[in-house]
């Protein structure tokens, strides 16, 4: 057996290398974190030969002391931190210390800075090890330049895994493209051979933000994507995302940040995709720009050297959050509308659709109330459950600004009263013996009035029987842990200010109060369970949630 012995430092940091730089992205990925680390707010990356001769990135940070230029190219020579402690909230974007260690093993590099408060600019040149360090002054304004030349010049075997200078130079422009679409206050120029091919000027505002996305994204992407603002407690969602009739045949537009950082995240990508599954084919992926603010003591991003995968102290809850969130943004969005069977195959915009005229939601409303002033006792009096009797469903076609879905039987073509059958379902559920509760997401803080509290009081029993676990919070606010699962898309907070200005409750009033603030996720599944609901009612009482449109209507619908 071979003896054991401690590696010559230039082999163990060539390893650490094999593990960080990949390729001459890998690079670029850890100087531009160094950079924004140190507060930069304009960045310059020049590029020769898809970065196998020359990277070149200048920035206006806070610089590098005269001192501290030495310790910043040894393996874990660090600023970021310092005690064990600050393993677990680590806010910066770089903390190992790996970085520049391993960029002078395998390439000749030169650092030139001038640190806030200096009147001097130092350069350091190393290449290959440590034991080759030089300093030297040197005219350089406020910030860091770095220069990396000749990468894997003393590995050949590495440098024969390079690929051809536009794939090294497509990947390095997709690293910068990464970080700029996070960094919106930060100004990017990146030239390639003397060629600028980048020039990103800082983008404070949405306005601006949005401008960028269209510069560096697909370009129809900002015109079919929503902004979203999300909060919970401790976590906010950010971002945009596009509507499914924006759908992609490649996972190319999927961007992710956590605190800032790029991550590839499974637990992630999983509440995506659950919240995106019943409005996209099978081969479609959505696109996606989003950030998600977290305490970083819930995150741990000590995973793996390239820093790509995080670990989440509570995922379920993360998980649960984006979920939710995404899919009551996509469920609230009045703008598009899913049809029949393939759903994204068929999905197009509210304002394209041949129902989408004011003249044709008039007669709709019109028809609507027809059928709404006859719901009390369906019978022979009841014109709508005349139109109902003998009927048979054949095909559910659309939702209509979701509040009817258009069907067509075999009498023709007719539309169902979505809030109406809501109402029936709520109303059905309450009334069994025990309604199934499920507890919330987060536990809801609700504003209490005076008046509130005196009716609150007066029928906390009925609603505690009725599967709502409520307690008071001091005489100004309830918290809301479990409700009735029948109510899991109903708007709570609106909920119980209109429920609570009733001095007695019964399950009447929760259902009605319950159909004016909920918002179904109208996917093609949920439409299909509205409809089989009504069909499933006794004929004479299908009258009150359904209609036929005949041939009458539908000529002055069109006329």
């Amino acid at each position: 057996m071979k003896s054991i012995k401690i590696l010559d430092p230039l082999i163990a940091n060539q390893i650490a290398a094999g593990e960080v730089i990949e390729r001459p992205s890998s690079i670029i990925k850890e100087l531009l974190e160094n950079s924004l680390d140190a507060g930069a707010k304009a960045i310059k990356i020049d590029i020769e030969r898809g970065g196998s001769q020359l990277i070149r990135i200048q920035d206006d940070g806070h610089g590098i002391k005269k001192d501290e230029l030495p310790l910043a190219v040894q393996r874990f020579g660090t600023s970021k931190i310092a005690h064990l402690n600050d393993l677990e909230a680590i806010s910066s974007l770089g903390f190992r210390g790996e970085a520049l260690a391993s960029i002078t093993a395998v390439a000749k590099v030169k650092i030139s800075s001038l640190a806030t408060g200096e009147t001097t600019a130092w350069q350091l040149s190393a290449a290959g090890t440590q034991n080759q360090v030089e300093e030297q002054p040197v005219a350089h304004p406020q910030g860091t330049s770095i220069e990396v030349r000749e990468l894997f010049f003393n590995t050949p075997a590495r440098r024969k895994f390079l690929r051809t200078e536009k794939t090294e130079f497509t990947h390095i422009e997709t690293v910068v493209k990464r970080l700029s679409l996070v960094n919106f206050d930060v100004r990017f120029e990146l030239t390639h051979n003397g060629r600028t091919v980048l020039k990103l000027l800082p983008a404070i505002d949405k306005v601006g933000q949005e401008k960028r996305i269209q510069q560096l994204t697909a370009k129809d992407f900002i015109n079919h994507a929503f902004h979203i603002v999300k909060e919970a407690t401790g976590l906010t969602l950010s971002g945009w995302f596009a509507a499914s009739s924006f759908s992609r045949s490649q996972q190319d537009l999927q961007y992710m940040y956590i605190n800032g950082r790029m991550v590839k995240d499974k637990l992630i990508n999983h509440a995506i995709r659950q919240a995106y599954q019943d409005k996209l084919e099978y081969n479609r992926f959505p696109a996606y720009i989003l950030y998600l603010e977290c305490d970083p003591h819930s995150v741990d991003v000590n995973v793996h050297p390239t820093k790509h995968e995080v670990r989440f102290r509570e995922g379920r809850l993360i998980h649960d959050f984006i979920y939710m969130s995404l899919r009551n943004a996509l469920q609230s969005d009045d703008g598009e509308v899913n049809l029949d069977h393939n759903e994204s195959q068929y999905s197009f915009q509210a304002s394209d659709a041949p129902f989408a005229s004011s003249k044709i939601n008039e007669q709709l409303k019109t028809y609507g109330e027809l059928a709404s002033d006859n719901l009390a006792e369906p019978g022979i009096d009841n014109p709508a459950a005349e139109y109902a009797t003998h009927n048979q469903l054949l095909k559910v076609i659309a939702p209509l600004h979701k509040h009817y879905i258009l069907i067509e039987t075999q009498n023709g073509l007719g539309f169902i009263d979505i809030k109406k059958t809501y109402g029936m379902i709520f109303l059905k559920a309450l009334t069994k013996q025990m309604p199934a509760s499920q507890p919330l997401l987060f536990p809801l803080k609700l504003p209490l009035s005076n008046q509130h509290l005196e009716n609150y009081e007066k029928n906390k029993q009925i609603l505690k029987e009725l599967g709502f676990d409520l307690s008071l919070l001091g005489d100004t606010q309830l918290l809301l842990r479990k409700a009735p699962k029948v109510l899991s898309d109903v708007d709570f907070p609106q909920f119980f200010q209109e429920l609570l200005n009733n001095k007695e409750i019964n399950k009447e009033q929760i259902a009605h109060s319950a159909v004016k603030n909920h918002q179904p996720l109208l996917t093609q599944a949920v439409l299909e369970s509205i409809v089989k609901q009504v069909f499933s009612l006794p004929t004479v009482e299908q009258g009150k949630y359904f209609r036929i449109l005949d041939f009458t209507a539908i000529e002055k619908i069109f006329s």
